[in-house]
């Protein structure tokens, strides 16, 4: 973390000769010069301190995917008319600056992107960072040709217990939040205004205009490597191009810490055209109980629903796909933790009714779930899926003091939902087992199976994950199932961090 004084730029720039302007002058060509000798006015630039950020990180996944034809496996890129690509890569940067002007304002911003680095003319077939347009423009060979943007630019106002937030921000909800697993990070563009005045509570109202975590077509794939380049309206759905619905989000949300180790949330959300949800959730937790230390139990209970134009869409049966059905899909979860020594154990289960959405971060194409059965890979696009039960059982190991290994095991019966129309329905690539299921008409079952080991090295943070799935995860050729199988996947990803 850099800090930088700010009155020493402000005596730069005095010391060099640059002066305010005298805007109460009479003579229209004072303007435009500037004063010699003494001004009569100056800038009072406010004395405070900056604050300035970063890392750089290399992402690297590899995968054996035995359920499509002509892959061979890990370390794979053979180009050519049999290509056989199975590894991406990213390099990124991010570097975001903070500061005070004064007791009540206060500003951040900050620049990320990311670049193949010329990695995908030797080691890797794709990048990490891929920009879902209906070009596949990536974020560094679109046309724009612009590889770095303003990922965060905002302004905080504070009077008292309230606090207001306005422009390009990073946010953390249940159901709309910054998901930062990949290379860069999704942001948005919205207020959100809380409010502290009631002991123990926190209130929460936000306006959530645009997003680039995902595109805003309904019927397209989820963002599977993150963001995009560009701001869409945030849940603005529409249909390969024809917009049915009117982008923008309201949230409210209400944090209680009035029961002592028992803290509750809610949350509501409603994009007027396309959808509505809820999220409730408590957490118990204890110092210590018999053995157990820092024992807790998380209960959560959810819904997710198509309302407005979105709605009136599936039941007049737009998308021609005869699925017609728009029950709000609900969801119930639990989780219980408790560390024994250096070593913490978990359980998890949840599920999820029939429905048209799944219960997952509507910022990123459902992509990413809060839900605590979530996996690597079976996340969002799977344990989030309607009709969906899943099971997960795990635990953590500190090695060292800068050191720690997870193994985590999931199991998942997504199904198929018939009548529902489930999102992703026309996409050709990675896609939700929702839509797999309710294609084939039938359950499908899945396990998992994760390890992670993480470490650091001074200001280097290094991750490696291996991830075993014993099902095909892609849907076939041509749009359709087909292809879907009982091949299994091995997966290898590894990210290393410089942090400053």
């Amino acid at each position: 973390m850099k800090i930088i004084t700010m009155s020493t730029i402000a005596t730069l720039m005095l010391s060099s000769g640059v002066y305010a302007i005298d805007v109460t002058s009479d003579n229209p060509s004072d303007i435009y010069s500037i004063p010699s000798g003494e001004p009569t006015k100056k800038f009072k630039i406010a004395e405070h301190k900056m604050k300035a950020v970063g890392h750089i990180k290399l992402w690297y996944q590899t995968l054996d995917h035995g359920g499509v034809d002509g892959e061979a496996g890990w370390f794979v890129r053979q180009a050519g008319n049999n290509a056989q690509m199975n590894d991406w890569a990213s390099i990124s940067a991010h570097l975001k600056v903070v500061g005070d002007v004064s007791s009540s304002f206060s500003y951040g911003a900050a620049v990320q992107g990311a670049t193949s680095f010329g990695l995908n003319s030797y080691i890797v077939g794709s990048e990490a960072v891929v920009n879902p347009d209906f070009n596949g423009d990536t974020i560094d060979t679109g046309a724009d040709g612009i590889p770095f943007w303003f990922s965060e630019m905002y302004g905080i106002y504070t009077k008292g217990n309230t606090k207001v937030k306005l422009g390009r921000i990073e946010l953390d909800t249940p159901l709309v939040y910054t998901e930062k697993w990949n290379a860069v990070s999704n942001t948005f563009e919205a207020m959100t205004v809380t409010n502290k005045d009631i002991a123990n509570t926190e209130l929460i109202g936000m306006w959530i205009a645009k997003g680039n975590g995902a595109t805003n077509n309904f019927m397209e794939a989820p963002q599977v490597f993150g963001v995009e380049k560009t701001y869409n309206g945030f849940m603005q759905y529409d249909y390969n191009g024809t917009s049915i619905s009117k982008a923008g989000m309201l949230v409210a949300g209400v944090k209680n810490k009035s029961i002592v180790n028992m803290p509750l949330q809610a949350w509501y959300y409603l994009a007027p055209d396309s959808v509505q949800a809820f999220w409730l959730q408590v957490d118990v937790k204890r110092k210590k109980l018999g053995f157990l230390n820092k024992p807790s139990l998380q209960v959560i209970g959810a819904g997710n629903g198509t309302t407005g134009a979105l709605k009136d869409a599936i039941t007049a049966d737009t998308f021609g796909n005869g699925q017609t059905k728009t029950d709000t899909t609900y969801a119930v979860a639990a989780k219980a933790v408790a560390n024994i020594g250096k070593l913490a154990v978990y359980g998890a289960a949840s599920k999820t009714t029939e429905g048209n959405l799944p219960v997952a971060n509507f910022a990123t194409n459902y992509k990413k779930t809060k839900l605590p059965t979530a996996s690597v890979f079976n996340d969002g696009m799977v344990a989030a899926q309607p009709g969906t039960t899943a099971f997960k059982i795990g635990g953590s190991l500190k090695v060292g003091d800068v050191s720690s290994v997870a193994l985590s095991y999931g199991n998942y019966t997504v199904g198929s939902n018939t009548g529902y129309l489930q999102p992703n329905a026309f996409s050709g690539g990675p896609s939700s087992m929702g839509y797999i299921a309710n294609a084939l008409g039938k359950d499908i079952d899945l396990n998992e199976l994760d390890l992670v080991y993480s470490t650091r090295y001074e200001n280097i943070k290094m991750k490696a994950i291996y991830v075993y799935v014993d099902q095909t995860y892609v849907p076939g050729s041509n749009n359709i199932a087909g292809s879907y199988g009982d091949a299994d996947n091995h997966i290898l990803r590894l990210i290393a961090s410089l942090e400053f």
